[in-house]
């Protein structure tokens, strides 16, 4: 998880742009531990962070967020995605009637969203810094388990 903390907070590192496996309940704990504030729109996505609300697009929209290419979801960033309404663009096919009702809420949302000069934060919501620790991230992994024995835990 520390990758993935890295590549978000410093995106102008080199290795930043590397493809790193990360087992899919790192990245979900990862996902949902992020609380992102929207400056410029360059280092948050579009389509996959939590920006909007504290909630992600697909947590509001999953029906639009289907009809985005893969590709897409992972690279579209917000000052992308709202200039020149790029977003209605990146969505292809037909939506379901659940689905317009969805992508007309996210207009209504989205038109009255402005970006400013400052950058994009992103803060570490287990920890009262901000940043990530890896301590905070295993203490939230284990959150709610009970211990046996220091070496056991269910």
């Amino acid at each position: 998880m520390k990758w993935l903390w890295a590549q978000k907070t410093a995106p102008d590192r080199l290795w930043a742009g590397l493809d790193i496996p990360v087992h899919h309940n790192a990245r979900a704990l990862f996902d949902i531990s992020i609380i992102t504030q929207v400056g410029n729109g360059r280092s948050t996505l579009f389509w996959s962070d939590r920006w909007l609300h504290d909630c992600c697009l697909k947590d509001i929209a999953p029906e639009v967020v289907s009809k985005v290419p893969k590709r897409v979801i992972r690279s579209r960033t917000v000052e992308q995605a709202l200039t020149n309404l790029q977003w209605v663009r990146d969505i292809s096919g037909g939506l379901s009637f659940v689905g317009l009702i969805e992508y007309l809420m996210l207009w209504d949302l989205l038109r009255v969203f402005a970006l400013t000069e400052a950058m994009d934060q992103h803060r570490w919501r287990y920890d009262s810094s901000g940043v990530f620790t890896s301590k905070s991230a295993y203490r939230q992994f284990f959150q709610g388990s009970t211990t046996f024995e220091p070496w056991r835990r269910i």
